[in-house]
């Protein structure tokens, strides 16, 4: 699996990732710079600074599920996530 990390993890946390998966950290994309390239990635792992909008869902093909942490999402954010068939 090749996964995206688009905000600061903790290097505990990369090195867990990286013992099972391909990982990229790109920190600080723009919005366009992420639509770009998220096609790429099987997963993209974000908190709360990195906002994944309509657009950007529009071009991850590669996006399996939607799994919020724990805070709530957005319902439109959600439901854009649907459309995209990246769902929970």
């Amino acid at each position: 699996m090749k996964i995206l990390v688009a905000e600061p993890l903790a290097k505990q946390g990369l090195e867990i990732l990286r013992a099972h998966h391909e990982v990229d950290e790109k920190i600080g994309l723009k919005p366009e710079e992420l639509a770009a390239i998220i096609g790429e990635y099987d997963a993209l792992l974000v908190r709360s600074q990195v906002k994944v909008t309509a657009d950007i869902l529009a071009h991850a093909s590669r996006l399996g599920r939607h799994r919020p942490g724990r805070s709530r999402r957005r319902q439109r954010g959600l439901e854009a996530a649907t459309k995209a068939g990246v769902v929970s």
